[in-house]
């Protein structure tokens, strides 16, 4: 049944202070080494009835494949983040992990991100200005996160323009002159694009995409234009910056997939919720899903349906159903372990022979009306969904639908259901959806849930293909 939720070439101060810190930071990382074992085993230990669904400790899909779960593990530490980190602040069971262990070198890559964004003097600072690209959310935040690394990369620091057409830009909410970013999260610097402009010619403002594209390095202010096409900065080749390659190189991250793993840590970086915006959430999630939390081993699925299609074909909902029962199955030993300490193996043993297995609850994310209704239809599913509005016309673009319910509504029901379904325990998605990568990259970050189980709807697990 289906529960409706009525249902910087700056002052060499500046450029060194993050190379600096992450010199410190990963020395910090490399003395938990011996200890990662006994912090998992306490912790695991404590949490297990959570996530017995699922199998254990699952070491994330872009760790190395011969890696081993103790080895991948990295003792999560909240209290390291930057501040205004997203972790668990917007009501429900609070979004605690269920395995305390985040991506490796998330706390010291936060803290490097924030150190460049805040350089001591913006006077004396050197910038990336970034226009945001109207787009879906995800694809949204992703190729600002990919504008954060070029930044890096230039040891400049990124603002956003100021553009009050945007398309999830709210006058009434942000006011004028505020930053798009900035009107939902926290900002991205110190500095602003005010401080970036200050001074500069607009007409003589190189437009770059590239790193190669910066012939003065003394310029002040470089313009973010165009898309990441050129060959020496192309998502899979050179899409991390290079202050984070020592770090890397040896450790449990599979280096072919070193962009995954930037677009995890700019991400966690970028989507962090100012204090209003939380403040907003929790009210939200009170009025879209009432009288519900998620529980302690539910199982979040993401169907990305919608104008998906003008991009490849739609994956069908029976293939992440059946993906739902395989994560079920794969967590029976688990179960049984329970029901024999709770003396209700037999009733479990019958319960099995029937199919009446015990699936974990799922919690349900989709824009498709259509996909809502084929989970409703499944009886050995408890499923539970937020009342939001979808959009059942598969031939609108996302962009027309944003228009037509607002920006701001659109911002704060996906911000919504992306924190729901970071609560749960267990993910489904397609890799090729931005809005399942973002849950998978935030779950693995700032939520400490990296050793959670994930398994891609529409190729072989662990996947492969990671997209961009």
């Amino acid at each position: 049944m289906v529960m409706r939720a009525v249902s910087l070439a700056e002052s060499p101060s500046h450029a060194m202070l993050p190379l600096l810190a992450l010199v410190i930071l990963h020395t910090t990382e490399a003395a938990y080494g011996s200890g990662r074992v006994a912090v998992r085993s306490g912790h695991t230990a404590k949490h297990s009835p959570a996530v017995e669904h699922f199998p254990q400790g699952t070491p994330h899909h872009i760790y190395r494949a011969n890696v081993t779960a103790a080895e991948a593990w990295t003792p999560c530490h909240p209290e390291a983040y930057p501040p205004g980190a997203w972790v668990a602040k917007t009501g429900g069971r609070g979004g605690m992990s269920s395995f305390g262990s985040h991506l490796y070198g998330t706390a010291m890559t936060q803290r490097f991100i924030w150190a460049h964004q805040h350089p001591s003097d913006c006077t004396k600072a050197k910038f990336l200005l970034y226009p945001p690209i109207p787009s879906g959310i995800g694809s949204m935040f992703h190729h600002m996160g990919q504008a954060l690394a070029l930044a890096i990369e230039l040891e400049r620091v990124m603002v956003v323009a100021y553009s009050p057409d945007f398309p999830y830009y709210s006058k009434a909410r942000c006011g004028t002159g505020v930053s798009f970013e900035a009107c939902y999260f926290e900002p991205l610097s110190s500095c602003s694009w005010r401080d970036a402009l200050e001074g500069v010619d607009r007409s003589s403002m190189p437009f770059i995409n590239s790193p190669s594209q910066v012939t003065d390095p003394n310029v002040k202010t470089v313009h973010f234009s165009g898309a990441f096409t050129a060959p020496d900065y192309h998502c899979q080749d050179n899409s991390l910056p290079p202050q984070f390659h020592a770090l890397l190189r040896g450790s449990p991250v599979e280096w072919r997939k070193r962009h995954y793993w930037w677009r995890a840590q700019s991400v966690a970086y970028i989507v962090r919720p100012n204090a209003r915006t939380l403040a907003e959430l929790v009210a939200r999630k009170r009025r879209i899903y009432p009288g519900h939390q998620i529980r302690p081993g539910t199982l979040s699925v993401h169907v990305r349906h919608g104008d998906k299609h003008t991009e490849k074909t739609p994956v069908p909902d029976q293939d992440y159903l059946a993906r739902a029962e395989e994560m079920a199955r794969s967590g029976a030993p688990g179960q049984i372990r329970q029901a024999r300490q709770t003396g209700q193996l037999r009733q479990f043993e019958r319960d099995s022979q029937n199919r009446q297995m015990r699936w974990p609850p799922m919690f349900l994310s989709t824009e498709d009306p259509a996909t809502v209704d084929f989970f409703a239809r499944q009886p050995l599913w408890n499923v539970s969904v937020a009342d939001v509005p979808r959009k059942p016309d598969a031939n609108r673009s996302t962009l027309d639908y944003v228009a037509e319910i607002g920006g701001y509504e659109e911002m704060l029901n996906s911000l919504a259901n992306l924190d729901l379904a970071l609560e749960c325990d267990a993910w489904i998605g397609t890799l090729s959806s931005n809005w399942c990568r973002l849950i998978d990259e935030l779950r693995a970050t700032v939520r400490c849930k990296a050793h959670g189980a994930y398994l891609d709807a529409e190729q072989d697990n662990p996947p492969q293909d990671l997209n961009w």
